[in-house]
Parts: structure tokens; sequence; C-alpha cells
């Protein structure tokens, strides 16, 4: 069986840790805490629509993920998941101004 995207697991933990904190706590008050639309949400945890680049920004830094889990967070939605990859990109870029750059562009 195939594993999940880094995104997707933690999307799904983070939603299951407020769940049992909280019994009635909705995936629409889980999609607004995110300030994402529920549907949207929804469909990208039943692996029907792909995290949006914008939205996995946001997600990112709504769910206060340390520094080395946002990076994974938002390569994972790029498919790019690969240790090589990031490796690659920390030391020919600067990752905070190109996750700035992006932020311009709606995928």
């Amino acid at each position: 069986m195939q594993k999940e995207p880094y995104f997707l697991e933690k999307l799904d933990s983070e939603f299951q840790c407020r769940r049992r904190k909280n019994s009635k706590f909705s995936l629409r008050a889980y999609a607004k805490f995110l300030d994402v639309d529920p549907s949207t949400l929804s469909k990208v945890l039943q692996k029907k629509r792909p995290l949006s680049i914008g939205d996995a920004l946001r997600i990112g830094k709504k769910l206060k993920l340390s520094a080395s889990d946002y990076k994974e967070f938002f390569f994972s939605t790029l498919h790019q998941t690969d240790h090589e990859m990031s490796a690659v990109w920390d030391q020919e870029l600067d990752f905070e101004h190109h996750l700035n750059e992006l932020k311009h562009f709606r995928i």
C-alpha cells in the first residue's frame, strides 16, 4: 500500500487530534480554522482534488508547523518530498524568499 503524502497525513492527524479533544468538532469548523472552503478541504482529504500552493502555504502557517514540517508539507503538495530535491532547493535558493514569490501565483 502506498504511503499518503505528508500534507494529507498532517491534515488528517490534526483533524483527528481536534476531534479527540472535542467530539463535536466538524470538518466545517476545521476548514474555517484553516481558512479554506469546506468543500475544498473535504475533496482534498478524499483525494478528489489537489491542494493548491496558496492553500498549502496558508494551512502550513495556520497549523503552526516547524520550519522543517512546513517545508515537507509544502513539498509534498508538489509531489516533491524527495530529500535530494529539498536539499538542492536549500543550497541554491532562499526558501522563504521563493515561498513569498509563489504566493503571487494561483495554481
